[in-house]
């Protein structure tokens, strides 16, 4: 799955699309992956301008990096932690 944000005028629609609450449009177009393989999920930073943060670290781009239970991410300025294998939005 990408997480990023829609640009309609370039037909880009992520599956994950974070522009409706990222008011400070700190999320990039393409920012992040989430895909499973066969032990769990993984997470990857997409080159993104203002970084992917994993558990306050920040990840290198294109390096995918294992997720486990109550991991907090955040996309930009968009705060999320994994919690019964879904994400829920946090304060940052």
């Amino acid at each position: 799955m990408i997480i990023g944000r829609s640009d309609p005028s370039r037909h880009h629609n992520p599956q994950i699309d974070l522009g409706p609450i990222d008011i400070k449009n700190s999320v990039s177009r393409t920012h992040a992956e989430i895909y499973a393989d066969t032990t769990g999920w993984l997470i990857q930073d997409k080159g993104s301008l203002n970084g992917t943060m994993l558990n306050g670290k920040r990840l290198r781009a294109n390096e995918p990096v294992r997720l486990h239970p109550l991991d907090q991410c955040v996309f930009g300025r968009v705060g999320f932690s994994l919690v019964d294998g879904k994400f829920r939005q946090v304060k940052i």
